[in-house]
């Protein structure tokens, strides 16, 4: 009679500050640190499924002012806030690539 031997490895993490951390059993990991305005509207055609045009029309309104250096007046943005707010996985993604287009990333 053949038995399979198991192997039963017990995993504890102990976890006290995760900044900067991977946790997990694997080996290696792929961080990706930059948004490109293309790549988030891959994210809003996967995840979002309310408010996809306005979110795509958005990241096009971005994408005309990052590649064309448009002045942004306040309030340019605004009717995309309910959006935003419904959808906030978004606005961070939204915010670095923006930080990365003004420091000149």
């Amino acid at each position: 009679m053949n038995k399979k031997k198991r192997n039963s490895a017990n995993v504890v993490f102990n976890i006290e500050k995760a900044e900067g951390s991977i946790i997990g059993t694997q080996h290696s990991a792929t961080i990706e640190n930059s948004y490109n305005l293309d790549y988030l509207k891959e994210l809003i055609n996967q995840n979002a499924v309310e408010d996809k045009k306005e979110l795509n029309e958005l990241i096009d309104m971005l994408k005309a002012i990052t590649e064309n250096n448009i002045p942004v007046q306040k309030g340019t943005l605004s009717r995309f806030s309910n959006s935003l707010s419904k959808h906030s996985w978004l606005s961070e993604p939204i915010a670095h690539s923006l930080i990365n287009w003004l420091t000149g990333k």
